[in-house]
């Protein structure tokens, strides 16, 4: 799938849930994020940043 493609794809998902907030990197990039206890990563690459996320979460 194009670039252009995935974009469109998600701008519609954006229009259908105007109270989320949509975060991530470009492919293969290291990407991590939690939101309150939810913790989850982007590709096999984000092994060390959800790493760092669950142990600051498990020291809370």
């Amino acid at each position: 799938m194009s670039a252009s493609g995935s974009h469109s794809r998600m701008d519609n998902v954006r229009s259908k849930n105007p109270n989320t907030t949509f975060e991530s990197v470009a492919p293969l990039a290291p990407f991590a994020i939690r939101d309150g206890q939810i913790i989850t990563g982007q590709q096999q690459h984000s092994t060390r940043l959800f790493s760092d996320l669950l142990i600051e979460a498990l020291s809370a």
